[in-house]
């Protein structure tokens, strides 16, 4: 058995430094036989070996002074394998595609069996040429540089209204301090991924120059080099004023940072959540915000400080401020044409937009926040919340004609403030005209009361509070009696006292009682 050239650098060593010791004195030394030091010694002895020498020179070459008829890979004439046909075969095709080391080597071996090494060592030299083709590159990132995101695999179960139902766990991770956040939605899908990640973004309390994902189908539209995201993405980082990058295809060691993140927060959170039972997806986030909380608080393994140590004293300060304005998911996007009545239907309910863009383009923009925004020409010109009033209307008066404006102002409230402006029963008098009508805006009755107006104006006002009273004593509330009124003026004509005839033939207040009846 060959000696390890340290060994054989000892012996060099022991043989300058004491020459007259003993072969077990220096096999102690060199941890070997005494048999195999007292060979060694001889080699030394006779080539005259000085240990300045011996540790200058590589280990092949000491090897071969030491061991001259050894036999190296490169004397012995044999071919190598195929590094090109190794990679193709066994990592680059997957599954069932690939070969196996017998074919491999059958293969290798019938292009020329005596030039060929034999199984074992054809494997051990695949398997070198495969590690030195995936070797990784270490990546280290400045401080507020990339933030790495990811989805966990394992879910938390949530039974609500008593059905259970699978939460997913974003999970984020900031490439310097690896700072940690986790955060459960209900899906996977584009509106799941954004939120999420707007949650990072605040718990962080900052930007990082780099968002960096897998190449989830909810954020890329389609992978590469320079991948393509999709609509929503693409204004999630123009939003917040950053860059978007993906790992490379089937390459999950790019996003190195987020995958480990994951397992962490899988191993120390995730895990324990299956055996508790939640209600309420807030409750589940609660949860997962305070153990989180934990972990980032806690020091890293071997280190005297955490992650929060790190990003508060390093980090955060480096990271770019939030937007002022929160981003909006966009849910509904639709082109309409604006028609004559100036309002655009959304779910059963229409909102206004203004009068100018009758017969125009607009585009419709509902948002997570419950907001819809109406544009033209890429420019905002209406805003609304949106309302679950099923055929109802939302109209802003100053998308109104002036006109139209005018009609919008009567109402039973505005009648009834100006009656009183004329007095107590005319006021009254305009209420009276809504008995008969729910809709406080009736065009209907509106007519009557801009009669009475009219009348108001034709009259005089102490003439009309009068005759507006009377009509009130006499229960008759239509414009045309309390028209008559003001032409008659009764309670200007004397008061005629009616003689007390008695006869047969003369009905009193008595018959018409209800007891008079024949």
């Amino acid at each position: 058995m060959y000696l390890k050239p340290d060994q054989l650098r000892e012996i060099s060593w022991v043989c300058e430094v004491k020459p007259g010791c003993s072969h077990r004195e220096g096999a102690q030394r060199a941890q070997c036989s005494h048999q195999s030091f007292g060979r060694m010694k001889k080699v030394v002895e006779a080539k005259a070996l000085s240990y300045a020498y011996v540790d200058s020179i590589s280990d092949t070459k000491l090897l071969s002074v030491f061991y001259p008829n050894l036999i190296t890979r490169q004397q012995n004439q044999k071919r190598l394998p195929n590094k090109d046909r190794i990679i193709e075969t066994r990592i680059r095709r997957k599954g069932k595609r690939r070969i196996t080391w017998i074919a491999l080597f059958l293969e290798y071996e019938s292009a020329d069996p005596s030039t060929a090494y034999r199984l074992t060592q054809f494997k051990h030299l695949a398997r070198q040429m495969i590690k030195e083709y995936q070797a990784s590159m270490k990546q280290y990132y400045e401080p507020g540089e990339c933030l790495f995101i990811d989805y966990a695999g394992l879910t938390v179960p949530m039974k609500e209204n008593g059905q259970t139902e699978r939460l997913y766990v974003f999970v984020a991770v900031l490439g310097y301090s690896k700072r940690l956040f986790a955060f459960a939605t209900r899906g996977m899908t584009t509106r799941d991924w954004l939120y999420a990640l707007k949650q990072a973004l605040a718990y962080f309390g900052g930007v990082t120059e780099v968002i960096h994902s897998d190449n989830a189908t909810a954020l890329v539209k389609q992978p590469g080099l320079i991948p393509i995201y999709r609509d929503e993405t693409q204004h999630f980082f123009r939003h917040y004023k950053c860059l978007g990058d993906t790992s490379r295809v089937a390459t999950s060691q790019d996003n190195a940072v987020g995958e480990n993140g994951v397992k962490i927060v899988t191993y120390s959170i995730l895990n324990r959540m299956q055996d508790i039972l939640f209600t309420t997806l807030p409750a589940v986030n609660s949860h997962i915000r305070r153990e989180i909380d934990k972990l980032n608080s806690n020091r890293l393994q071997g280190c005297d400080f955490s992650r929060d140590d790190v990003f508060y004293a390093e980090e955060q300060q480096s990271l770019a401020p939030l937007p002022a304005h929160a981003f909006r998911y966009l849910c509904h996007k639709q082109v309409l044409t604006v028609p004559a009545t100036y309002l655009v239907p959304y779910l059963h309910h229409h909102y206004s937009v203004p009068y100018k863009f009758i017969g125009k383009p607009v585009e419709i923009r509902v948002y997570d926040d419950d907001m819809i925004d109406i544009q033209h020409n890429h420019e905002r010109i209406a805003q609304h919340r949106i309302s679950d009033e099923h055929n109802g209307v939302t109209i802003l008066a100053e998308h109104m004609p002036a006109e139209h404006r005018e009609d919008a102002k009567r109402t039973k409230e505005s009648f009834v403030a100006w009656g009183e402006e004329q007095g107590k029963a005319a006021a009254e008098l305009m209420a009276r005209q809504y008995d008969l009508t729910r809709n406080t805006r009736s065009r209907h009755v509106g007519k009557r009361c801009i009669a009475l107006q009219k009348c108001c104006a034709k009259a005089g006002t102490d003439v009309f509070e009068l005759a507006c009273a009377y009509a009130l004593e006499k229960q008759q509330y239509h414009p045309t009696y309390v028209e008559m009124v003001t032409r008659a003026r009764p309670w200007e004509l004397p008061q005629s006292n009616s003689p007390d005839v008695q006869h047969g033939n003369i009905r009193g207040p008595e018959y018409f009682g209800g007891s008079g009846h024949e």
